[in-house]
Parts: structure tokens; C-alpha cells; sequence
């Protein structure tokens, strides 16, 4: 279950009613201005996690209810929840204790995960180190990426078993990981079947080097006309000629031609218009 700010503005906004309070009466209780709760509200904004705590206790509610604008259906379950724990122990600056309750408890991490825009990257990093030697999935690796710094993503990544590696992974990861590690990724990528439609998708965040040792061993039957428009902003003019004269026969009309033109140096383009 993902956050959704208009179902917790919806469930704020309710809770207050109930207790006949006006959004200056809770926005004082808060100690926030009106224009805030008001924003919360309506979905505009969301409250930050120590805020979250906050409104439970005064409305006596769990933090996982506001969390996800929805009184908590957990039957069978007495007492505050892992999920409500762990997201107690995170507002009150005790990151370690979190990421303790987080690895014993599969709802607990998810929780915390869905809660992630709401906890500063330097919590979210405590948690993460005090955890070591647990195995994330890399769905959850692809959640925790905003929130983590560049460093430390690029050792769970490093951490994880090459075979899942694969392009659709990268692709998500691309803006966060650091150069040596997308590059690395990317190179195990294509030994386990990426595509060149995938590697055309990870262009903008590879340096030019690393991209141009992966296209020049692309096949030639996947070289299109579609993909070498995509490729050819980051490509050097030379790569670019290189593809081209690769290309099966057919494939490239004046049309193809034109629209690279810009990418191709003069001699480059002398050549293949000849061909």
C-alpha cells in the first residue's frame, strides 16, 4: 500500500471534525500555522514523520492509520503494531532501534519504506547501515533509492547477486547510483540479455566511453533507426559512423539520414551517403 496525501488529508480533516475543532484550534495544538493543516488537508502537502506522530497522539490513533489514511484493519493483533513501532522510534530520532524492528518484521520494513518521503535522508541512512547483512529484494532497493545517499546504495547494490542485475533494475536506479557503479551494473546487465531498446534507455547516464564499448557490440539486426535517434546525443561522431555502416542493408533512407546529420561529421556523412 503506497501513500496517497489525499486519503491522509481526508482522514486528518475527519478526525478533526469529530472532535469539532477548527484547523486554527489543531494548527495550534501543533504549533504549525492553519495554511498548513489546511494544505495537509486537502492532499496539497503531507506531514513529515515527527508531525505524523503528533497528530496519533492527539488523536489517538496509530501512526500507521495516518500514515495511510485508513483506521488500521489488522484484527487478531492487540497493542500497537511493528509498523507503529518502528515509525514511533524513527520520530523520536532512534534510527537503531527502528532498523532493529525493521528486520524482524517483513510489514514493519514495508511500512517503513512507504514512509520514506516523510523521513530525512539521514534518518533513512541510519536505518539502513544498522542493518547490515540484510538481504533486500531489489524492489525494495529501487524504494529505498531516493532516500539514501549515493554511497551507500551503491553498497547494497554491490551486495546483491550480479544475476539480478538486469536493465529494468539499472534503468530505476540510473539517477541515484554513482557513475563506477551504474557502469559496472550495466556491463553485468548485458551479459545477462539486455537489449539494445535497454541500453538505448540507460544512455543519458552512462558516460560516453562506457556507451559507446556497449553499442559497438550490439548485433547488427538490432540496430534501427528509432534507437540510433536515441543514442546519438551521447554518442561521439565516430560511434555514430560506426553504426550507421553496421547497419542492415535497407535500413537507412535519406530521411534516417537527415535527422542525424547533426551527430555525423562531414566526412562520416560522405561516406554513408555514398553507401
Amino acid at each position: 500500500m503506497k501513500l496517497d496525501p489525499r486519503k491522509t488529508g481526508a482522514y486528518i480533516a475527519r478526525l478533526r471534525r469529530e472532535r469539532d475543532w477548527t484547523q486554527l484550534a489543531l494548527a495550534e495544538q501543533l504549533h504549525i500555522t492553519p495554511q498548513a493543516v489546511s494544505r495537509w488537508e486537502t492532499g496539497d502537502s503531507f506531514p513529515d514523520i515527527e508531525q505524523l506522530a503528533s497528530l496519533a497522539q492527539l488523536f489517538d490513533v496509530s501512526l500507521e492509520a495516518l500514515l495511510y489514511g485508513q483506521p488500521s484493519q489488522r484484527p487478531g493483533q492487540g497493542g500497537q503494531s511493528r509498523a507503529d513501532e518502528i515509525l514511533e522510534r524513527l520520530a523520536q530520532g532512534e534510527p537503531e532501534q527502528a532498523a532493529r524492528l525493521a528486520r524482524e518484521d517483513p510489514h514493519g520494513l514495508e511500512a517503513l519504506i512507504d514512509a520514506g518521503p516523510l523521513i530525512r535522508p539521514s534518518q533513512m541512512g541510519k536505518v539502513v547501515k544498522n542493518m547490515p547483512g540484510f538481504s533486500f529484494t531489489s524492489d525494495q532497493i529501487v524504494e529505498l533509492a531516493p532516500f539514501l545517499g549515493e554511497e551507500l546504495l551503491d553498497s547494497l547494490v554491490a551486495d546483491m547477486d550480479p544475476d539480478d542485475w538486469d536493465s529494468d533494475f539499472l534503468e530505476e536506479l540510473a539517477p541515484h547510483l554513482g557513475q563506477a557503479t551504474l557502469e559496472r551494473g550495466v556491463e553485468q546487465a548485458f551479459q545477462n540479455g539486455a537489449s539494445a531498446d535497454q541500453v538505448g534507455d540507460l544512455a543519458p547516464f552512462l558516460s560516453k566511453a562506457s556507451l559507446e564499448r556497449l553499442v559497438d557490440r550490439l548485433p547488427a539486426e538490432d540496430l534501427e533507426g528509432d534507437l540510433l535517434e536515441e543514442l546519438a546525443p551521447f554518442l561521439s561522431e565516430a560511434a555514430m559512423t560506426r553504426l550507421l555502416t553496421r547497419m542492415p542493408e535497407g535500413e537507412i533512407d535519406s530521411d534516417l539520414l537527415e535527422t542525424l546529420a547533426p551527430f555525423l561529421g562531414n566526412s562520416g556523412l560522405k561516406r554513408l551517403i555514398e553507401q
